[in-house]
């Protein structure tokens, strides 16, 4: 494949990967102005009694039990949420979990974009001797 070719292969690309990358910044621009966050992990606990007779100590655990977690001043904290609040919470939650992969992505495009930007310099790049013909 001629040097140019290859360029031209390789501006598509750029191209297309810009194109996601807009259509996934107008999500995240979505997500910061529209939908409150919370940066933290919902998810259930189950716990034992270890009351003699009890179901927990033949290994059926009581639960689930929702709990938040979160970082807070370098520590992870952790806050039981009660069955009337689980809908709520976890709506946040997850648009947190949502906005944290969109934002991944992003991570991934900008440098898959850079990768291909040094490679079409390489292809491009002329030598000295083509310079001083």
């Amino acid at each position: 494949m001629k040097k140019e070719e290859k360029a031209s292969v390789i501006r598509k690309e750029i191209v297309e990967l810009i194109k996601e990358r807009h259509r996934l910044e107008r999500n995240l621009l979505q997500f910061l102005s529209r939908y409150p966050l919370f940066p933290a992990t919902f998810y259930p606990i189950y716990k034992a009694c270890n009351k003699p007779g009890c179901k927990c100590t033949r290994g059926e655990k009581h639960g689930p039990y929702w709990y938040l977690s979160f970082r807070k001043d370098g520590k992870t904290k952790m806050i039981f949420v009660r069955q009337s609040r689980w809908e709520k919470v976890k709506r946040l939650t997850d648009r947190y979990k949502r906005w944290r992969k969109i934002r991944a992505r992003l991570v991934m495009l900008n440098k898959e974009i850079l990768s291909l930007i040094d490679e079409l310099e390489k292809t491009l790049r002329v030598r000295l001797k083509e310079v001083q013909k």
